[in-house]
């Protein structure tokens, strides 16, 4: 029997760096144009043009899409509503804690998803604080590989110091609710949630963790 948990965290400062669909067609189209290996920014324009024209997509078309590739924030309904922490961030943030956690707080990895069921966590926050800038090398978007040694500058938005609130439901009759508490604590402090984790961000304590209603 699964039972309704409320939950609060109190996140220091948070990245999201969706990935979304057109994300992926943004990238597979820059690929397959060979736009990337031009060396003149005119030759990109008309490398790109050509392979759009090619594809049967028009510019405004491959604009609005670039648009919504580089949405920074999941929300909660609309351009101007809550940014929220969405459950596969806090999800990957749990699952990567499960064996490493102390004892009385481990999970199984392949197990935890079906035995602690996940809300999205709405946020305090509706806009950006601040941006996060680094050099970093660019790599394959979908395996990680290094595409070349000269860095690029790279930048994030990032929403600092605030309250997200949620529900999550735990299998009673698996689940010590004290054992899930004590994980969210120890990912919190060590594991983070969202990107730039080794950075330091998605750091997080747990606020309220009791018994919906």
């Amino acid at each position: 029997m699964f039972s309704d948990f409320d939950l609060t965290l109190e996140v220091d400062k948070y990245i999201a760096h969706p990935y979304w669909p057109e994300r992926d067609r943004v990238v597979n189209i820059r690929k397959a144009s060979g736009v990337d290996r031009c060396k003149s920014d005119d030759t990109r324009d008309k490398t790109l043009r050509r392979y759009l024209e090619k594809i049967e997509l028009t510019w405004a078309e491959w604009e609005a899409l670039v648009q919504l590739a580089e949405r920074q924030w999941y929300r909660q309904n609309g351009e101007d509503s809550p940014i929220i922490i969405p459950r596969h961030h806090l999800a990957g943030c749990l699952v990567q804690s499960c064996t490493s956690a102390p004892a009385g707080c481990k999970f199984p990895k392949d197990a935890f998803r079906s035995l602690v069921q996940l809300g999205d966590l709405v946020t305090t926050k509706t806009q950006p604080d601040t941006v996060f800038e680094r050099f970093v090398r660019p790599s394959d978007a979908k395996t990680g590989k290094p595409l070349s040694n000269q860095r690029s500058l790279r930048s994030n938005q990032v929403i600092e110091q605030f309250e997200a609130t949620g529900t999550l439901a735990l299998d009673m009759d698996n689940v010590k609710p004290d054992a899930v508490q004590g994980l969210l604590k120890y990912a919190g402090k060590y594991t983070g949630v969202g990107a730039s984790r080794k950075m330091g961000y998605g750091r997080f304590t747990v606020k309220t963790f009791a018994a919906a209603g």
